[in-house]
């Protein structure tokens, strides 16, 4: 079962790194999807005054984990904040896309400050400021952030699950990623010059 993950794992990740600028609008609704939702789960988090659910592990497990530590009210939140978050991305896309950049990115951001294990005070300004980080890119660059988060991240991906599978050391994982991204990089490149 484990390989089996790790080899879909990749192929998904591979096929985002190289074809991220072709999924850009199914990438509007996940990240909107993603934000929504994971806003829902910081703030029932903070509610409860719970820091950290548990520690990072492997996807399943992490999210098994999840649904046993969130409250079971928040479970209707989740799915009104889906319908209307879908409602929302087919009536005004205009407003839904950077919304979605806003919030998927903040969320990124807590993400990060927990893994590096980061605490302070001015979380919520950090989360704040990476998000609208996030979006001034996004706003500026348009399609060559797309193609850039998605080359990089998609490879990023990619690379975590060889290291993680096969105990690779962290020298490894930074050239793979670097690899793979360079490469991405270049086919989308080329295939948005040509689109």
């Amino acid at each position: 079962m484990g390989s089996f993950v790790m080899i879909v794992g990749v192929l998904i990740s591979l096929f985002i790194a190289f074809n991220g600028y072709k999924l850009r609008a199914p990438f509007d609704l996940l990240k909107l999807l993603v934000g929504v939702v994971g806003m829902i789960v910081l703030y029932s988090l903070y509610l409860y005054g719970q820091t950290t659910p548990l520690i990072f592990t492997p996807f399943i497990p992490f999210i098994k984990g999840l649904i046993k530590f969130i409250p079971s009210k928040f479970y209707m939140a989740m799915a009104v904040a889906v319908i209307l978050a879908i409602v929302i991305y087919n009536n005004y896309s205009s407003f839904s896309s950077p919304f979605g950049t806003f919030l998927f990115y903040t969320l990124i951001t807590r993400v990060l400050l927990y893994y590096f294990n980061i605490s302070s005070s001015l979380t919520i300004l950090i989360m704040a400021v990476g998000g609208l980080l996030a979006l001034l890119l996004k706003l500026l660059f348009k399609d060559q952030f797309t193609i850039a988060i998605s080359a990089v991240g998609g490879s990023a991906a990619a690379s975590l699950l060889f290291k993680t599978f096969y105990y690779l050391p962290w020298w490894l994982f930074i050239l793979i990623t670097l690899l793979f991204s360079i490469i991405a990089l270049y086919i989308q490149y080329r295939s948005w010059q040509k689109g």
